[in-house]
This record gives structure tokens, C-alpha cells and sequence, in this order.
């Protein structure tokens, strides 16, 4: 709902008997775990463009051996390791999104002045689908 951590710590700690400091674990890692949630959903959502993503761990003096480790792995949506990891744990995870090559622009560009959208549109999505699958796809 927008706000801060410290003022959830202290509506939790108002309504449990408990230090600020539980309070504050349990914000912090409920908001992670809330916010990973909504991210995989939306990811679900459009799995047809991105199909892995790049765990992303805060790097700081705080930062402990286990998310350091997983930075920047890669997994297929579906199959990364769920988030929070532990307590105050603070990774998220990036979509990866495949490039297009300059050469396709050009091809893309003309296409789209010949064809109806539609079309086109379908061409994308093929030669993305084939990307991600590992494939490249023909030329015209």
C-alpha cells in the first residue's frame, strides 16, 4: 500500500507483543515475499516473450554468502528458487529478455510496410519464440 518499512514495523509491532527489530524482519521479508509473488504472476503472464530470469541480489557489506552465490543465475520462469531466501533477504529477480539482431530490424522494418499487422505481428513472435527456444530462425 505504499508504505514505508518503519511504519509497518510498527503497525505489526502494535498489534503483536514483540521487539521493533521482529517487527522490522517481518516487514522486510513479507514485503519481498509479496513482491515476488506479483513479479512471477506478471511474469506467468507473459511467459510467450520472457522465459528465464536472473536472480539480482543487493550487493553490500550486508549481503550474505547465499545471495552472493546466486547472483545473476539464470533459471527458466517457473523454476527459480522462491524468494525471500531468509530473513531481511532483499534479491529479486530480472526478466531476461532476448535480443533482437540489427539485421532483423531491417527485416522487421520492411515487413511491416508490406504486410498487414497482424502478420508482422506473428513473425515477431515466431522468431522470438525461436530465439528463446535455443533456435534462430529462417530468413525470408
Amino acid at each position: 500500500n505504499g508504505e514505508g518499512m518503519d511504519k509497518i514495523a510498527k503497525r505489526i509491532n502494535a498489534g503483536i507483543e514483540n521487539s521493533y527489530k521482529n517487527a522490522l524482519r517481518v516487514a522486510r521479508t513479507e514485503t519481498v515475499r509479496v513482491s515476488y509473488v506479483a513479479e512471477m504472476d506478471s511474469l506467468e503472464s507473459n511467459k510467450s516473450v520472457i522465459k528465464k530470469v536472473e536472480h539480482s541480489a543487493y550487493w553490500d557489506r550486508r549481503t550474505c554468502k547465499t545471495c552472493k552465490a546466486l547472483d545473476e543465475k539464470v533459471y527458466e520462469v517457473g523454476k527459480e528458487r522462491m524468494l525471500p531466501i531468509h530473513p531481511h533477504c532483499r534479491c529479486t529477480y530480472l526478466p531476461v529478455i532476448e535480443r533482437i539482431q540489427e539485421g532483423d530490424l531491417d527485416r522487421y522494418a520492411k515487413r511491416a510496410r508490406e504486410a498487414e499487422y497482424s502478420e508482422f505481428k506473428k513473425e515477431v513472435e515466431k522468431d522470438l519464440d525461436a530465439r528463446m527456444s535455443g533456435g534462430r530462425p529462417k530468413k525470408k
